[in-house]
């Protein structure tokens, strides 16, 4: 198995999250209408309860979406590393050169 990474759509991966992670923290559920509106008190209350939810999963979707993009990031840089220390390997050096003996 060959594992390949583009340095290139990593970074762009990243950007993406990081946009994504910053929509994510401007999100607001909106405010219960006020006592009556939605009719019984059981319904005002079940959609406090739900946008309080709402709110929390919003967070934690920003969260991860940051938490992804530091991620891809460290990989990518990990990845560049790898790729020089390999190429550093396989270069070309006559004085290492070995002599067969005939």
């Amino acid at each position: 198995m060959t594992f390949s990474m583009s340095p290139e759509e990593m970074k762009q991966l990243s950007n993406d999250l990081n946009q994504l992670f910053s929509a994510f923290s401007t999100v607001k559920t909106p405010a219960p209408p006020g006592i009556g509106v939605l009719g019984q008190p059981e319904l005002s209350d079940a959609y406090e309860a739900f946008s309080q939810a709402a709110q929390t999963r919003v967070g934690e979707v920003g969260q991860w979406c940051n938490k992804t993009s530091e991620a891809v990031a460290t990989a990518r840089k990990q990845s560049e590393q790898t790729d020089g220390q390999w190429a550093r390997s396989f270069r070309y050096d006559p004085e290492r050169q070995h002599k067969f003996r005939s």
